[in-house]
Parts: C-alpha cells; sequence; structure tokens
C-alpha cells in the first residue's frame, strides 16, 4: 500500500523537471565515485528522495535512516514538510547501493584474437564487487534475480537478462530501495503453471489480452505483446514491464478498473493471496472481460469447486503444490468463458 500525503506525488522543489531527475539516475548509474558523495554532490536543489542523503543519515550499519528518526507522514528533513511513503520498498545498505553503481556492459573476450578483442553480450550486465565480499555479493544476487537477471557463469558477477536492464537499476540506485516481497505480495508466476494458464486461455489471433497486478509480467511474457496490456503497482516493475515492450500502466488494479473503460477478449491474472484479496481482484477482473470472452486466474486450491462468479460455468484444474518460490501455498487455475 502506497500512503501519499499529497493529492500528487511532486518533489520538494518544484522546478525540478522529469528531465532532470533522468539525467540524475544516469549520472547516478555513470559515476564512478562513492554512492553517499555522489548522491550529495548531484542531488537537485530542494530535491529530496526517498532515502536522499538530505533528508536521512547513515547508521553505524550503513543503511539510511530518516532525520526524523523514523518513517513518519511528514518532515524527513524536507523543507515542505511533506512526502510519499512507500510501504512496500526495503532500504538497502550503502555497500549494496555502491556495488550497483559500479554496473557496466557485460563482454566476452573474442578468441582467437590478439591483440585482445572484446564483444558485449546484448542485455547482460556485470558487477565489480568482488572486493566488497560474500554478503554484498549476495545481495546483489537476490537484487538481480529479483529483476528477472539469470547468473552467467559460477561468480555471480555477471547476469543475462531478458531486457535491459540500466534504467531499471539505476532507479534503484537513486531511490536506495527496492520493492518488498512480502508486503508487496509478489510472487513471481511459474513457466510450469503459466505456460498451462496461456493455453487455456484460447487467445485467438486478434484477441485483447490483459494482465492485472502483472509484477514483472510472468503470464504476459507468454502473450502477444502488441496485444497485451500490463497493471502493476510497483514503479519498479512498471519500468521492466516497459523496458520488455509492454504496453504498462503503474496502479493500484482495483482503483484503475473503476476509472477505465477498456474491455479485453482474454483476461489471465495471478492476483495477490492475503487477506482473501484474490476475490476482490477476481471479481473485478471479470467485469473487464468481453461478453464472450475468456478469463483465467491462478488461485488458491480452497476456491475449487466454489461458485466464484454467478452466471460463470468456471472450470478448476487440479491442485499444483509447491511451485512458486518463497511460499508454500497450493494453487488451482480457474478458467471459463464470460456469458
Amino acid at each position: 500500500m502506497q500512503l501519499t500525503f499529497l493529492s500528487e506525488e511532486l518533489p520538494a522543489n518544484p522546478s525540478a523537471s522529469q528531465d532532470l531527475e533522468r539525467d540524475w539516475m544516469t549520472h547516478v548509474a555513470t559515476s564512478c565515485l562513492p554512492i553517499l558523495p555522489l548522491l550529495t554532490s548531484i542531488s537537485p536543489s530542494g530535491w529530496f528522495g526517498r532515502t536522499s542523503p538530505v533528508s536521512c543519515h547513515q547508521t553505524a550499519e550503513k543503511t539510511l535512516e530518516p532525520s526524523s528518526e523514523g518513517w513518519q507522514n511528514s518532515g524527513m528533513g524536507s523543507p515542505t514538510g511533506f512526502l510519499t511513503l512507500n510501504m512496500m520498498e526495503r532500504p538497502l545498505p550503502f555497500a549494496v547501493l555502491e556495488a550497483l553503481a559500479e554496473v557496466r556492459q557485460h563482454s566476452v573476450r573474442i578468441e582467437p584474437s590478439w591483440p585482445e578483442r572484446y564483444s558485449n553480450v546484448h542485455n547482460a550486465i556485470q558487477f565489480g564487487y568482488g572486493s566488497n565480499g560474500r554478503i554484498v555479493g549476495e545481495e546483489i544476487t537476490r537484487i538481480m534475480q529479483s529483476i528477472g537477471g539469470v547468473p552467467i557463469g559460477k561468480t555471480n558477477s555477471a547476469f543475462q537478462f531478458d531486457y535491459s536492464p540500466f534504467e531499471v537499476i539505476a532507479d534503484i540506485v537513486a531511490s536506495g530501495c527496492i520493492p518488498d516481497q512480502k508486503s508487496h505480495q509478489y510472487y513471481p508466476t511459474p513457466s510450469s503453471i503459466g505456460e498451462v494458464a496461456i493455453e487455456l486461455a484460447q487467445i485467438g489471433a486478434n484477441d485483447t489480452c490483459l494482465e492485472p497486478s502483472a509484477g514483472q509480467g510472468g503470464l504476459a511474457n507468454l502473450m502477444p505483446k502488441d496485444r497485451t496490456r500490463c497493471i502493476e503497482i510497483s514503479e519498479m516493475h512498471c519500468k521492466i514491464l516497459s523496458a520488455k515492450g509492454f504496453d504498462a500502466t503503474q496502479a493500484d488494479f482495483t482503483l484503475w478498473s473503476e476509472r477505465t473503460a477498456d474491455r479485453f477478449d482474454r483476461v489471465v491474472m495471478n492476483p495477490p493471496f492475503s487477506e482473501g484479496r484474490w476475490q476482490q481482484h477476481l471479481a473485478i477482473a471479470a467485469g473487464l472481460v468481453k461478453n464472450g470472452g475468456r478469463l483465467v486466474a491462478i488461485l488458491p486450491a480452497s476456491a475449487k469447486g466454489k461458485d466464484l462468479l454467478p452466471g460463470w460455468a468456471l472450470e478448476f484444474t487440479d491442485a499444483y503444490a509447491g511451485e512458486f518460490v518463497g511460499t508454500s501455498v497450493s494453487v488451482v487455475i480457474a478458467h471459463g468463458n464470460k456469458p
């Protein structure tokens, strides 16, 4: 849940433009300076991010802490007295941010060649964080995997992506945070389940598609890119979706559904399960399906056989157990046509 204490999110200095912020993030990602001096030196006048060094101080554990000594609903050192507080973000240690700021294009040596020549690997990056120790390396690996990176080789110093990750990494460095998995309820759809769900969707050559609460596109990756809309609340995940080429909208799906007039031939979804939220998301998604269209939803196994959508003749697959990393939940896939 994101709490905003103004009608819209604004920087402390209203004159700080989006172009300036983009330039700032690019500078962060490409500079060789240590991260704290870098952020302090190039932060635009009056600009205060969620973990800006102007608004926060460094603890003995080398993490950022607000100058007001807590994540309060206002202040935090900002002269405006207002700040957007994102409850789904996890601050990162300075040593990790320093390593992230050193990201560079991954390249491999062309053999045989003399003098040595190297070729860049498409959508692959590498780090020079070996001197920072095992703990930083393990955290970097977790972060890269959380944004879709696959380790190259055994050293975990290089990672392959299916999109260009530089802007996303620059965003992480600039904010000092990544989305918290548990509070955000982000559990990527395993490919084994995603492939079954897409097969059940029976997507036609001209069907328009929607993935609500899309995360990084675990289901959308298997749908036609030019006809698929993604709705996702996380800014970082939206940047990943956009980098992959999807039509992505950053929004709370439940709120977005109230203001959109769009309807879709196919809706394929893996909604958040906590506190029974999947029931609300399922009902909302059903309302966005065109008459005669089709809905496919990954749901808790306890949903099987229940009359979830009155008037719909939903069918259910057998239960899948232990498929999702980080949780032991069992799921079924519900599917049916809108009457």
